[in-house]
């Protein structure tokens, strides 16, 4: 028997917006993550739907 597994991803920030005046994000939200394998392809073979 399968299990279901959530996963929740939330932005925001204390004056409600999560960009910046020209709509900008590259300054905290980009990062510089090793290009490595960490599962992320195996982890979205097993996804049935994404809710947006």
């Amino acid at each position: 028997m399968g299990y279901t597994a959530w996963h929740c991803h939330v932005a925001g920030s204390p004056d409600g917006k999560i960009t910046r005046p020209d709509g900008s994000v590259d300054d905290w939200l980009a990062t510089d993550d090793p290009a490595e394998d960490l599962g992320f392809d195996a982890f979205l073979t097993g996804v049935d739907a994404i809710l947006m």
